[in-house]
């Protein structure tokens, strides 16, 4: 994926609404960040369309179009720490997206 380097990546978890998908995305530096792209662009691997949800010049979030390879530290954190793998969904009842995602121990 586009704008994914060593320290970000866009494979954290997706999720689609009438009109965008967005990409969580796991920043070593941010924590979780998220993008999005319109349905069409997407599905046409119109890569470039990418947008961001980071900080704008008047220094507020906002949905940005950027190289965010270059300026990763514009990027908003949405979730705090980096989460590698989530799940997203909208709650009807609460009127809000959810997430959930889970700590793995791994013994040898």
């Amino acid at each position: 994926m586009s704008y994914s380097n060593e320290q970000l990546n866009w494979a954290s978890g997706v999720v689609m609404d009438q009109k965008y998908i967005y990409l969580y995305g796991s920043s070593t530096t941010q924590g979780t960040v998220l993008s999005r792209f319109a349905i069409d662009d997407f599905t046409q691997n119109k890569w470039t369309y990418q947008q961001f949800w980071a900080i704008n010049s008047d220094n507020r979030p906002d949905w940005i179009s950027f190289n965010a390879t270059a300026k990763q530290n514009s990027l908003v954190t949405v979730l705090k720490p980096s989460i590698s793998e989530l799940s997203v969904t909208y709650h009807s009842y609460l009127n809000a997206w959810v997430t959930i995602n889970s700590k793995f121990m791994h013994c040898m």
